[in-house]
C-alpha cells in the first residue's frame, strides 16, 4: 500500500547502555518499544496534537536532529522526569517516555501513578467466537492501526506448546468464512487444541477482500504472538487467507521468526498471490494443503498447482466432492497441528495463565526487556527496533553504514533502505566508530523503507 516503515536503532560499544544517558545523547524520535494502553494524565487534546505533530515535524529537519519543540516541552512540565529518563514523540506527534536504565519505553509519564489493571477477561466474550476468551487488538506497523483479534490461551493445567495463527477468507470478519473459519473449523480448533497446549489466535481482517493488506495484518499478529512468547507457531488460511498465510511466513522466515514457524496450512487456498510458496521447504517450514474436488469457488486444480511449485515438506489432500468449506478437513487438521508443534513441556507464557490473564494492550500491558549481550573490544552492539519489537545486533566497530544497510536489510526483507546516521546530534556518512577520546559514541540510526 505504499506505506513507509521504519526501522531505529539504538547504536553502544561495550559498556552498553549506560545507567544514565549523557546530556549530549541525542532525543529519540522512534515509536515506543513497548506500551501501556493508557495515555499519560493530561495527554494532549486534537488541536494540541495537531500543534506538536506540526513542532514535531519541523524538528526533524533541524540540523541537530534533537526536537527543539520537544525538549522545550518537557523543560516546561514540573517536577522533572526521573534520571535516566527521557520524553519523546512518535512520528505522528505522540508523546512517550524511554527509560534507559532498563531500557524500555512506556506511553506512562513516569511522574504520574501507574494505571490500574484492565479487569480480568471473562472466560468467553458474548460478542467473540464462542471459542475466544477474549478479544484483542494487535499493533500493525506497516499499515499502521490495530487488528482485531481473538485470543483463546492454551489450558493452563497442560504445559504449553505453541500457538494457531487463523487467516481468514476474503469475507475476514466474524462468522462462518470469517474469523470462525469455513464451517466454524477454526472454532473447533480453538475449543479442542487449548486441551494439548495450544493457543488459538483469530484474525479479523481490518480490509476485506485485499490480500496485501491480510499479509500484513497476519505478520503483526504472528510477530505478536513471538514477542508475547506464545510461539512456536503454525499459521492456517482458507481461500484467499492460505495465500496470506503462505506469504506472511514467507517474509517472516527471513527474520527473527525464522525458527518460530513450524507450519503452514491452507485450506481451499487460491494460488494467486502465493508466488513465495517455494521458499517454505527450502526454509524447512513443512506445508500441508487442502482442498475438496467439489469446489466451484476456487477449482482443486489451484491446489495441484501450489502443491507442484512447492518443496517438500509439503503434503497434499484431496477431499472427493467436497465444497469449498472441505468440512471433512477437522479430524486432519486436530492431529496435524500438534504433530508440528513440539511435544516437550515450555514455560507456560504470562499471558496464557489463566489465574492472572489480561487482555493484552494494543501494545503490551508490560514494557519491553532486552537483555545486554557481553562483548569483545573490536564490536558495538546495535538494538533495532522494527514492528514494535527491540532486537540486539552485534557488528563490528568499523562497519561501514553501506554494509550495514546490507546485513539489516536482508535480515529485515527491507530492499534498498535509506539511512541516516546521527551521533550526538552530527550526522555521519561514512562508519561507525570510536568518539576522540576512546569512548563508544552513542545515538540513534534511523533505517526506512523506500
Amino acid at each position: 500500500h505504499g506505506q513507509r516503515g521504519c526501522l531505529f536503532f539504538f547504536v553502544c560499544g561495550t559498556h552498553i547502555m549506560a545507567s544514565t544517558p549523557s546530556s549530549s545523547a541525542p532525543r529519540q524520535s522512534a515509536p515506543p518499544l513497548r506500551g501501556h494502553t493508557a495515555r499519560p494524565k493530561g495527554a494532549q487534546n486534537d488541536g494540541a496534537r495537531h500543534q506538536t505533530r506540526r513542532s514535531a515535524s519541523s524538528a526533524v529537519r533541524h540540523s541537530s536532529g534533537v526536537a527543539a519543540g520537544a525538549v522545550d516541552e518537557a523543560r516546561s512540565i514540573s517536577p522533572p522526569l526521573p534520571d535516566g529518563w527521557k520524553m519523546s514523540y512518535t512520528e505522528d506527534g505522540q508523546v512517550y517516555f524511554i527509560d534507559y536504565n532498563t531500557l524500555t519505553s512506556t506511553w506512562t509519564d513516569p511522574r504520574q501513578k501507574e494505571p490500574q489493571p484492565a479487569p480480568k477477561a471473562a472466560a468467553v466474550q458474548q460478542s467473540g467466537p464462542s471459542g475466544a476468551s477474549h478479544s484483542i487488538e494487535v499493533p500493525c506497523i506497516e499499515a499502521p492501526g490495530h487488528v482485531k483479534c481473538f485470543f483463546t490461551p492454551s489450558d493452563p493445567g497442560n504445559p504449553h506448546r505453541g500457538i494457531l495463527v487463523t487467516g481468514a477468507g476474503a469475507g475476514g470478519g466474524p462468522g462462518p468464512g470469517g474469523s470462525f473459519g469455513p464451517y466454524e473449523h477454526y472454532n473447533t480448533l480453538a475449543q479442542t487444541l487449548p486441551a494439548e497446549g495450544i493457543a488459538v489466535l483469530q484474525i479479523v481482517w481490518r480490509k476485506f477482500a485485499d490480500l496485501e493488506a491480510a499479509t500484513q495484518d497476519m505478520m503483526a499478529c504472528m510477530r505478536y504472538a513471538h514477542s508475547e512468547g506464545l510461539g512456536p507457531m503454525v499459521t492456517i488460511g482458507w481461500s484467499m487467507g492460505g495465500a496470506v498465510a503462505i506469504e506472511a511466513a514467507h517474509r517472516l522466515s527471513r527474520g527473527a521468526l525464522r525458527r518460530s514457524i513450524r507450519g503452514v496450512i491452507t485450506i481451499a487456498g487460491q494460488s494467486k498471490g502465493a508466488g513465495n510458496i517455494a521458499a517454505l521447504g527450502a526454509r524447512g517450514i513443512p506445508l500441508l494443503i487442502l482442498h475438496g474436488t467439489g469446489d466451484t469457488c476456487i477449482r482443486s486444480s489451484c491446489a495441484e498447482r501450489l502443491f507442484a511449485q512447492a518443496q517438500e515438506p509439503k503434503e497434499l489432500r484431496l477431499f472427493e466432492g467436497e465444497d469449498h468449506g472441505v468440512p471433512s478437513a477437522l479430524a486432519l487438521l486436530q492431529r496435524w497441528i500438534p504433530a508440528a508443534l513440539p511435544a516437550g513441556p515450555r514455560r507456560m507464557p504470562q499471558t496464557s495463565t489463566s489465574s492472572s490473564l489480561q487482555p493484552p494492550a494494543r501494545l503490551h500491558q508490560q514494557p519491553h526487556r532486552v537483555e545486554q549481550p557481553e562483548l569483545s573490544a573490536s564490536d558495538m552492539q546495535i538494538y533495532v527496533i522494527f514492528a514494535g519489537q527491540l532486537t540486539p545486533f552485534t557488528v563490528a566497530r568499523s562497519v561501514s553504514v553501506g554494509a550495514l544497510k546490507l546485513q539489516l536489510g536482508e535480515h529485515f526483507d527491507v530492499p534498498a533502505p535509506r539511512v541516516q546516521l546521527i551521533f550526538n546530534g552530527a550526522a555521519l556518512q561514512d562508519s561507525l566508530g570510536l568518539s576522540d577520546s576512546g569512548v563508544p559514541a552513542q545515538g540513534t540510526l534511523r533505517m526506512a523503507k523506500g
